[in-house]
């Protein structure tokens, strides 16, 4: 009979010929479902950062953009009530962008989960 390369039991059970037990391949199997997981995690989180990031440049553009037309003779109202709307814009594309990027930075560096995405991974 031969021997667990990870344990060192006896066993019958062969993963692509190597002498495995069955403790140790569900170990496996859970570490590697583990491991998938994360990842997801992290994809999702790395594409919500970029979404924000991309939100954010183009509200920062918008904004430049009106800046760049004061000099122009806009009528004072609408000039003023156009700056006012890009920069709160620009605010909340600002805010946004920090939260993804905090949400990922605490995942990469502690593990944590945010709390949208947990009960979507638990179900597994």
């Amino acid at each position: 009979m031969a021997k667990c390369v990870y344990c060192e039991s006896e066993t019958e059970l062969f993963d692509n010929g190597v002498p495995v037990c069955i403790k140790c391949s569900k170990r496996r199997e859970m570490t590697w479902k583990t491991m998938a997981t994360l990842q997801e995690i992290r994809n999702i989180l790395l594409h919500d950062t970029l979404e924000a990031t991309a939100r954010h440049n183009q509200a920062r553009e918008e904004f430049e953009a009106i800046m760049g037309q004061i000099p122009s003779g806009l009528p004072q109202t609408d000039g003023a009530h156009w700056i006012k709307n890009a920069s709160s814009s620009l605010s909340l594309a600002r805010k946004g962008m920090m939260e993804a990027h905090d949400r990922l930075d605490k995942f990469l560096e502690s593990g944590i989960v945010p709390e949208d995405l947990r009960s979507d991974f638990t179900r597994r």
